[in-house]
């Protein structure tokens, strides 16, 4: 099994059943580790540079696309969650 399936399982489990609310950083973390490298891969951007090879091309727009999605969505809920935090206090 790909450590990138185990990484993401792992975290989203945590995020999910863990009621710390500092965990859901986890959801910027991991999607932007995963963001940074595979623009860094030369798989990554091999693929992203050949348009040409349609099935390779879009899996990793579409990939880098998602991972972009979760780390803003990531970055929204830490937001709430420190608004909410210090709205308590």
């Amino acid at each position: 099994m790909p450590p990138g399936v185990v990484i993401l399982a792992v975290a989203a489990l945590l995020i999910a059943l863990v009621p710390w609310p500092p965990v859901g950083l986890l959801g910027v973390i991991v999607p932007l580790f995963f963001l940074v490298g595979g623009i860094l891969s030369t798989t990554g951007r091999t693929n992203v540079s050949h348009p040409g090879q349609f099935g390779p091309f879009i899996g990793t727009v579409i990939q880098f696309a998602s991972l972009a999605i979760g780390v803003v969505a990531g970055l929204a809920s830490v937001v709430e969650w420190r608004a909410g935090s210090r709205a308590t206090a």
